[in-house]
Protein backbone atom coordinates (compact mmCIF):
# COMPACT_ATOMS: atom_id res chain seq x y z
CA UNK A 1 0.00 0.00 0.00
CA UNK A 2 1.20 3.80 -0.82
CA UNK A 3 1.51 6.02 2.34
CA UNK A 4 -1.12 8.39 2.78
CA UNK A 5 -1.36 11.64 4.61
CA UNK A 6 -4.75 12.48 6.81
CA UNK A 7 -5.61 16.43 7.54
CA UNK A 8 -8.46 18.47 8.53
CA UNK A 9 -9.58 22.02 7.08
CA UNK A 10 -12.27 24.18 8.04
CA UNK A 11 -12.01 24.22 11.72
CA UNK A 12 -9.36 26.50 12.72
CA UNK A 13 -7.26 28.59 9.87
CA UNK A 14 -4.20 28.52 11.86
CA UNK A 15 -4.17 25.03 12.46
CA UNK A 16 -5.16 24.31 8.80
CA UNK A 17 -2.12 26.69 7.25
CA UNK A 18 0.14 24.84 9.91
CA UNK A 19 -1.33 21.87 8.46
CA UNK A 20 -0.50 22.59 5.09
CA UNK A 21 2.75 23.69 5.84
CA UNK A 22 3.85 19.88 7.53
CA UNK A 23 1.51 18.62 3.78
CA UNK A 24 4.39 19.73 1.97
CA UNK A 25 7.43 18.02 4.02
CA UNK A 26 5.01 14.74 3.73
CA UNK A 27 4.32 14.99 -0.12
CA UNK A 28 8.36 15.35 -0.74
CA UNK A 29 8.80 12.13 1.12
CA UNK A 30 6.40 10.10 -1.04
CA UNK A 31 3.42 10.32 0.67
CA UNK A 32 -0.63 10.93 -0.88
CA UNK A 33 -2.39 13.62 1.01
CA UNK A 34 -6.22 13.50 1.65
CA UNK A 35 -7.35 16.98 3.16
CA UNK A 36 -10.59 16.37 4.26
CA UNK A 37 -13.15 19.20 4.61
CA UNK A 38 -15.22 19.82 7.85
CA UNK A 39 -17.10 21.88 6.18
CA UNK A 40 -18.32 20.13 3.30
CA UNK A 41 -18.39 16.56 5.15
CA UNK A 42 -20.71 14.80 2.94
CA UNK A 43 -18.69 15.88 0.18
CA UNK A 44 -15.69 14.35 1.68
CA UNK A 45 -16.54 11.37 3.10
CA UNK A 46 -17.08 8.36 0.72
CA UNK A 47 -13.57 9.76 -0.54
CA UNK A 48 -12.10 9.45 2.79
CA UNK A 49 -13.00 5.59 3.24
CA UNK A 50 -12.08 5.24 0.10
CA UNK A 51 -8.64 6.94 0.74
CA UNK A 52 -8.14 5.01 4.16
CA UNK A 53 -8.56 1.54 2.37
CA UNK A 54 -6.15 1.98 -0.41
CA UNK A 55 -3.49 3.55 1.87
CA UNK A 56 -1.45 3.21 5.24
CA UNK A 57 -2.31 6.34 6.57
CA UNK A 58 -1.14 8.43 9.58
CA UNK A 59 -3.99 11.19 10.75
CA UNK A 60 -1.87 14.08 11.54
CA UNK A 61 -4.09 16.72 13.27
CA UNK A 62 -3.99 19.49 15.73
CA UNK A 63 -6.21 20.18 19.06
CA UNK A 64 -7.98 16.54 18.08
CA UNK A 65 -9.92 18.57 15.21
CA UNK A 66 -11.83 14.89 13.68
CA UNK A 67 -11.04 12.75 16.88
CA UNK A 68 -12.91 14.79 19.84
CA UNK A 69 -16.07 12.43 18.61
CA UNK A 70 -17.35 14.29 15.27
CA UNK A 71 -21.05 13.73 14.51
CA UNK A 72 -19.87 13.45 10.23
CA UNK A 73 -17.23 10.74 11.32
CA UNK A 74 -19.33 8.37 12.47
CA UNK A 75 -19.54 5.16 11.02
CA UNK A 76 -22.69 3.15 12.93
CA UNK A 77 -21.86 3.01 16.48
CA UNK A 78 -18.36 3.06 15.39
CA UNK A 79 -15.82 5.90 14.35
CA UNK A 80 -14.40 5.61 10.83
CA UNK A 81 -11.01 5.28 11.90
CA UNK A 82 -11.78 2.64 13.66
CA UNK A 83 -12.21 0.43 10.55
CA UNK A 84 -9.12 0.94 8.98
CA UNK A 85 -4.93 0.44 10.51
CA UNK A 86 -4.46 3.97 11.31
CA UNK A 87 -1.66 5.45 12.86
CA UNK A 88 -2.72 8.96 14.87
CA UNK A 89 -0.50 11.90 15.66
CA UNK A 90 -1.92 14.69 18.08
CA UNK A 91 -0.51 18.31 18.08
CA UNK A 92 -1.63 20.22 21.22
CA UNK A 93 -1.00 24.22 20.30
CA UNK A 94 -3.11 24.90 23.58
CA UNK A 95 -2.75 23.55 27.59
CA UNK A 96 -3.92 20.29 27.94
CA UNK A 97 -6.70 21.26 30.55
CA UNK A 98 -8.95 22.23 27.33
CA UNK A 99 -8.75 18.34 25.98
CA UNK A 100 -9.64 16.68 29.38
CA UNK A 101 -12.28 14.82 27.92
CA UNK A 102 -10.15 13.40 24.92
CA UNK A 103 -7.22 13.25 26.86
CA UNK A 104 -9.11 10.76 29.07
CA UNK A 105 -9.89 8.64 25.94
CA UNK A 106 -6.97 8.65 24.00
CA UNK A 107 -5.40 5.47 23.23
CA UNK A 108 -2.61 3.83 23.94
CA UNK A 109 -1.06 4.20 20.49
CA UNK A 110 -2.21 7.79 19.74
CA UNK A 111 1.23 10.17 19.84
CA UNK A 112 1.20 13.53 21.22
CA UNK A 113 3.18 16.62 20.86
CA UNK A 114 2.79 19.24 22.80
CA UNK A 115 4.52 23.31 21.89
CA UNK A 116 5.17 23.81 26.10
CA UNK A 117 7.35 21.47 27.97
CA UNK A 118 5.14 21.91 31.03
CA UNK A 119 2.24 20.44 29.12
CA UNK A 120 4.31 17.44 28.50
CA UNK A 121 4.38 17.17 31.71
CA UNK A 122 1.31 17.29 32.88
CA UNK A 123 -0.24 15.16 30.24
CA UNK A 124 2.60 12.41 31.62
CA UNK A 125 1.29 13.39 35.33
CA UNK A 126 -2.19 13.39 34.70
CA UNK A 127 -2.70 10.82 32.02
CA UNK A 128 -0.36 8.28 32.55
CA UNK A 129 -2.23 6.00 29.63
CA UNK A 130 -0.99 7.73 26.88
CA UNK A 131 2.75 6.26 26.68
CA UNK A 132 3.99 8.80 23.88
CA UNK A 133 4.05 12.77 24.38
CA UNK A 134 6.68 14.70 23.35
CA UNK A 135 7.48 18.54 23.18
CA UNK A 136 7.59 20.07 19.73
CA UNK A 137 8.12 24.18 19.51
CA UNK A 138 5.81 25.90 17.17
CA UNK A 139 7.66 26.88 13.88
CA UNK A 140 7.20 30.01 11.54
CA UNK A 141 6.82 30.05 7.97
CA UNK A 142 8.25 32.71 5.46
CA UNK A 143 6.33 34.65 3.17
CA UNK A 144 8.72 35.56 0.56
CA UNK A 145 12.22 35.38 -0.28
CA UNK A 146 12.91 38.71 -1.01
CA UNK A 147 12.94 41.14 2.57
CA UNK A 148 12.70 45.16 2.19
CA UNK A 149 15.48 46.48 4.80
CA UNK A 150 14.55 47.94 7.93
CA UNK A 151 15.13 51.53 6.78
CA UNK A 152 12.29 51.17 4.44
CA UNK A 153 9.82 49.95 5.92
CA UNK A 154 6.09 51.01 6.80
CA UNK A 155 5.06 49.75 10.13
CA UNK A 156 7.21 50.94 12.88
CA UNK A 157 5.36 48.04 15.55
CA UNK A 158 3.15 45.46 14.81
CA UNK A 159 1.12 42.99 16.66
CA UNK A 160 -0.85 39.75 15.28
CA UNK A 161 -3.57 38.60 17.41
CA UNK A 162 -7.17 39.26 18.74
CA UNK A 163 -8.53 41.79 21.98
CA UNK A 164 -10.65 39.68 24.28
CA UNK A 165 -13.13 41.94 25.91
CA UNK A 166 -13.55 41.51 29.37
CA UNK A 167 -17.69 40.46 28.67
CA UNK A 168 -16.48 37.12 26.49
CA UNK A 169 -14.52 36.02 29.32
CA UNK A 170 -17.25 36.69 32.27
CA UNK A 171 -19.42 34.41 30.17
CA UNK A 172 -16.95 31.49 31.62
CA UNK A 173 -18.13 32.23 35.26
CA UNK A 174 -21.75 32.00 33.92
CA UNK A 175 -23.73 29.65 36.90
CA UNK A 176 -21.26 29.21 38.91
CA UNK A 177 -21.46 30.41 42.64
CA UNK A 178 -19.94 33.15 44.27
CA UNK A 179 -17.18 31.35 46.08
CA UNK A 180 -16.13 30.00 43.20
CA UNK A 181 -15.46 32.83 41.36
CA UNK A 182 -13.65 34.27 44.27
CA UNK A 183 -11.24 31.58 44.05
CA UNK A 184 -10.73 31.56 40.47
CA UNK A 185 -10.38 35.18 41.05
CA UNK A 186 -7.28 34.52 43.57
CA UNK A 187 -5.52 32.61 41.25
CA UNK A 188 -5.76 34.94 38.81
CA UNK A 189 -4.28 37.78 40.93
CA UNK A 190 -1.36 35.85 42.18
CA UNK A 191 -0.57 34.88 38.53
CA UNK A 192 -0.58 38.91 37.81
CA UNK A 193 1.78 39.29 41.17
CA UNK A 194 3.84 36.52 40.03
CA UNK A 195 3.79 35.97 36.53
CA UNK A 196 6.68 33.70 36.24
CA UNK A 197 4.47 31.19 37.45
CA UNK A 198 2.90 28.59 34.87
CA UNK A 199 -1.04 28.21 35.19
CA UNK A 200 -1.06 24.59 36.19
CA UNK A 201 1.52 25.45 39.18
CA UNK A 202 -0.73 28.22 40.31
CA UNK A 203 -3.80 25.70 40.23
CA UNK A 204 -2.43 22.64 41.35
CA UNK A 205 -1.38 24.69 44.25
CA UNK A 206 -4.49 26.51 45.02
CA UNK A 207 -6.42 23.24 44.74
CA UNK A 208 -4.06 20.88 47.38
CA UNK A 209 -4.35 24.01 49.72
CA UNK A 210 -8.06 23.21 49.29
CA UNK A 211 -7.89 19.56 48.95
CA UNK A 212 -5.05 18.21 50.33
CA UNK A 213 -6.15 14.84 49.67
CA UNK A 214 -7.71 15.16 46.12
CA UNK A 215 -6.51 12.36 43.50
CA UNK A 216 -4.72 13.17 40.28
CA UNK A 217 -7.76 12.36 38.81
CA UNK A 218 -9.86 15.01 40.33
CA UNK A 219 -7.55 17.62 40.40
CA UNK A 220 -7.32 16.97 36.11
CA UNK A 221 -11.17 17.75 36.00
CA UNK A 222 -11.23 20.29 38.28
CA UNK A 223 -8.30 22.10 36.39
CA UNK A 224 -10.30 21.26 33.36
CA UNK A 225 -13.50 23.23 34.65
CA UNK A 226 -10.70 26.76 35.30
CA UNK A 227 -10.22 27.70 31.81
CA UNK A 228 -11.76 31.37 33.01
CA UNK A 229 -8.33 31.29 34.65
CA UNK A 230 -5.94 30.93 32.20
CA UNK A 231 -7.53 32.73 29.40
CA UNK A 232 -8.29 35.54 31.71
CA UNK A 233 -4.75 35.90 32.98
CA UNK A 234 -3.46 35.47 28.79
CA UNK A 235 -5.94 38.43 28.09
CA UNK A 236 -5.06 40.67 30.74
CA UNK A 237 -1.22 40.89 30.22
CA UNK A 238 -1.88 41.06 26.65
CA UNK A 239 -4.31 44.01 26.98
CA UNK A 240 -1.88 45.38 29.26
CA UNK A 241 1.29 45.76 27.21
CA UNK A 242 -0.90 47.27 24.24
CA UNK A 243 -2.52 49.70 26.34
CA UNK A 244 1.41 50.48 27.96
CA UNK A 245 2.55 51.28 24.61
CA UNK A 246 -1.07 52.94 23.28
CA UNK A 247 -0.36 55.03 26.85
CA UNK A 248 3.10 56.04 26.13
CA UNK A 249 2.13 58.22 22.74
CA UNK A 250 3.28 55.03 20.62
CA UNK A 251 1.64 53.76 17.41
CA UNK A 252 0.79 50.54 17.44
CA UNK A 253 -0.68 48.37 14.27
CA UNK A 254 -2.59 45.27 15.07
CA UNK A 255 -4.48 42.63 13.27
CA UNK A 256 -7.31 41.46 14.99
CA UNK A 257 -10.44 41.57 16.65
CA UNK A 258 -11.80 44.20 19.08
CA UNK A 259 -9.06 45.92 19.23
CA UNK A 260 -11.40 49.25 19.26
CA UNK A 261 -12.45 48.39 22.39
CA UNK A 262 -9.25 48.25 24.54
CA UNK A 263 -9.56 51.22 26.86
CA UNK A 264 -6.12 53.92 26.60
CA UNK A 265 -5.60 57.17 26.67
CA UNK A 266 -4.83 57.27 23.32
CA UNK A 267 -6.89 55.45 21.43
CA UNK A 268 -5.42 57.04 18.28
CA UNK A 269 -2.32 55.36 18.82
CA UNK A 270 -3.97 52.23 18.15
CA UNK A 271 -3.76 51.34 14.35
CA UNK A 272 -5.91 48.54 13.42
CA UNK A 273 -5.31 46.71 9.94
CA UNK A 274 -7.93 45.01 8.14
CA UNK A 275 -11.37 44.11 9.53
CA UNK A 276 -10.69 41.88 12.20
CA UNK A 277 -11.01 38.37 10.63
CA UNK A 278 -7.58 38.16 8.65
CA UNK A 279 -5.82 35.14 7.73
CA UNK A 280 -2.13 33.68 8.43
CA UNK A 281 -0.84 35.28 5.28
CA UNK A 282 -2.19 38.68 5.52
CA UNK A 283 -0.90 38.28 8.75
CA UNK A 284 2.61 37.29 7.32
CA UNK A 285 2.40 39.91 4.70
CA UNK A 286 2.30 42.68 6.99
CA UNK A 287 5.10 41.01 9.36
CA UNK A 288 7.24 41.72 6.25
CA UNK A 289 6.54 45.48 6.70
CA UNK A 290 7.06 45.66 10.16
CA UNK A 291 10.05 46.53 11.71
CA UNK A 292 9.25 45.44 15.21
CA UNK A 293 7.11 42.68 15.31
CA UNK A 294 5.26 42.11 19.37
CA UNK A 295 4.53 39.11 21.07
CA UNK A 296 3.04 39.01 24.08
CA UNK A 297 3.46 34.37 25.32
CA UNK A 298 0.23 32.74 25.44
CA UNK A 299 1.53 32.00 29.03
CA UNK A 300 3.88 29.13 27.29
CA UNK A 301 6.60 29.40 30.01
CA UNK A 302 8.76 26.07 28.40
CA UNK A 303 7.92 26.72 24.89
CA UNK A 304 7.26 30.27 22.42
CA UNK A 305 4.92 30.82 19.83
CA UNK A 306 5.03 30.93 16.22
CA UNK A 307 4.42 35.08 15.96
CA UNK A 308 8.38 34.77 17.35
CA UNK A 309 9.79 32.61 14.34
CA UNK A 310 7.44 34.35 12.13
CA UNK A 311 8.79 37.37 12.47
CA UNK A 312 12.56 36.83 12.40
CA UNK A 313 11.60 34.74 9.13
CA UNK A 314 10.12 38.03 7.64
CA UNK A 315 13.07 39.79 9.08
CA UNK A 316 11.31 41.58 11.55
CA UNK A 317 12.77 41.61 15.39
CA UNK A 318 10.80 39.89 17.53
CA UNK A 319 9.54 41.99 21.04
CA UNK A 320 8.81 39.50 23.17
CA UNK A 321 8.70 38.38 27.04
CA UNK A 322 10.80 35.64 28.33
CA UNK A 323 10.64 31.85 28.18
CA UNK A 324 12.66 29.27 28.97
CA UNK A 325 12.71 27.56 25.84
CA UNK A 326 13.37 31.61 24.35
CA UNK A 327 16.13 31.93 27.10
CA UNK A 328 17.94 28.67 26.32
CA UNK A 329 17.85 29.17 22.41
CA UNK A 330 17.80 33.13 21.85
CA UNK A 331 20.04 36.14 23.14
CA UNK A 332 18.07 39.26 24.40
CA UNK A 333 19.40 41.92 22.09
CA UNK A 334 21.18 39.97 19.36
CA UNK A 335 18.43 37.38 17.61
CA UNK A 336 15.23 39.64 20.00
CA UNK A 337 14.15 42.03 22.31
CA UNK A 338 12.91 40.85 25.58
CA UNK A 339 10.68 42.56 27.94
CA UNK A 340 9.18 41.50 31.53
CA UNK A 341 5.89 41.38 32.98
CA UNK A 342 7.08 42.40 35.84
CA UNK A 343 8.20 45.63 34.32
CA UNK A 344 5.69 46.22 31.07
CA UNK A 345 6.02 50.08 31.74
CA UNK A 346 9.72 49.48 30.88
CA UNK A 347 8.50 48.48 27.31
CA UNK A 348 8.21 52.16 25.96
CA UNK A 349 11.50 52.63 26.63
CA UNK A 350 12.85 49.54 24.67
CA UNK A 351 10.94 50.07 21.82
CA UNK A 352 11.53 53.82 21.21
CA UNK A 353 15.36 53.39 21.89
CA UNK A 354 15.49 50.22 19.07
CA UNK A 355 13.78 52.28 16.74
CA UNK A 356 16.30 55.11 16.95
CA UNK A 357 18.94 52.39 15.51
CA UNK A 358 17.72 51.21 12.27
CA UNK A 359 21.02 49.40 11.81
CA UNK A 360 21.18 47.82 14.78
CA UNK A 361 18.09 46.16 14.14
CA UNK A 362 18.83 45.16 10.87
CA UNK A 363 21.59 43.50 12.34
CA UNK A 364 19.14 41.97 14.67
CA UNK A 365 16.87 40.96 11.74
CA UNK A 366 19.39 39.14 9.44
CA UNK A 367 21.33 37.34 12.40
CA UNK A 368 17.42 36.19 13.77
CA UNK A 369 16.54 35.14 10.00
CA UNK A 370 19.29 32.88 9.77
CA UNK A 371 18.42 31.27 12.65
CA UNK A 372 15.07 30.57 12.67
CA UNK A 373 15.65 29.81 8.99
CA UNK A 374 17.92 26.85 10.15
CA UNK A 375 16.22 25.88 13.28
CA UNK A 376 12.59 27.19 13.30
CA UNK A 377 10.81 26.47 10.31
CA UNK A 378 8.04 23.51 9.98
CA UNK A 379 10.42 21.41 7.46
CA UNK A 380 12.69 21.24 10.58
CA UNK A 381 9.54 20.44 12.84
CA UNK A 382 8.32 17.77 10.12
CA UNK A 383 12.23 15.84 11.17
CA UNK A 384 10.72 15.29 15.36
CA UNK A 385 7.57 14.31 13.97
Amino acid sequence: MKKGLLLFSGAVETLEFFSARLALSYKKDGYDIFTFRIHKEKEDYSALKEFLSSHETLLLTFNYIGLSGEDFLQEGKDVVFSLFPIQKKVILVDHPIYYHDQLSVTEEDTALYCVDEDHVDYIRTYYPQIKSVRFLPLAGTEYCTEHKPIKDRSIPLLFAGNYVRKERLLSYLTGLDQDYKEFYYSIVEDLKKKPEQSVQFAMESSLLALFPKASKKELAAAMHGMLFVDLYIRSYFRAKVVQTIADAKIPIYVIGKDWQYLETKHPECIHMVGNGYENTEFCLKHMEEAKLSLNVMPWFKRGFHDRIPSSMLQKAVSVTDPSDYILKNFTDGEDLLLYSLHEIDRLPDLINDSLRDEGYLQSMADRSYQKAKEEHTWEERYRKL
